[in-house]
């Protein structure tokens, strides 16, 4: 996956996109601004990889368009960006009825992290098929390994994946112990 950030006008997105074909690359992210539906489709439509896009999109009502007209493969709502849970379970589901694979955009705290990871379970495989096909159909969610004291300090149980899979929350409600103390300690005034 190569994440651009939205730094590209569509015509550099298409000369990068095609000159990272060589390397196999699983998606382009954000090539272009955002909430640019005709460069997206600009750029979907000159190159050979999957594109992707949404982190920065708020309610289904913003991703409508993108949607109908199938300027994403991957659409990647953010839990929070979205507007919340059920927001982005609407998202994922009109997404994934246009045939338009899902990938959850996280970059937080281990609460963003635990929903994001129960929404990601919910989702069909898209498109369905006779034969599964993993990481084509199902999602796979970013997840960042940086050093950050609030992702990994504010918990009882730090998420950690093993062998590139992490484990769903069984606990009640989003399956996050959050420690008290170490808010205080982390925050500001």
């Amino acid at each position: 996956m190569v994440d651009a950030n939205q730094a590209y006008p569509a015509s550099t997105a298409i000369r990068i996109g095609n000159e990272l074909a060589a390397y196999d690359i699983t998606w382009f992210e954000e090539p272009v601004n955002a909430k640019d539906v005709d460069a997206y489709l600009q750029v979907q439509a000159a190159v050979p990889m999957p594109v992707a896009g949404g982190e920065n999109l708020r309610t289904r009502y913003e991703f409508k368009d993108f949607f109908a007209r199938r300027a994403y493969d991957i659409a990647q709502p953010d839990v929070v960006n979205a507007g919340g849970i059920t927001e982005m379970r609407n998202i994922a589901m009109t997404a994934n009825s246009y045939g338009i694979l899902v990938n959850p955009h996280v970059w937080g705290s281990p609460v963003m992290i635990a929903a994001s990871l129960h929404l990601a379970s919910t989702i069909p495989p898209c498109p369905p098929a006779y034969e599964p096909r993993p990481y084509e159909q199902e999602p796979v969610m970013e997840f960042d390994r940086t050093p950050s004291g609030i992702r990994e300090g504010i918990t009882a149980e730090p998420f950690d994946q093993q062998d590139g899979f992490i484990t769903v929350p069984t606990a009640p409600g989003l399956g996050v112990e959050i420690d008290e103390d170490a808010v205080r300690r982390l925050a500001s005034d």
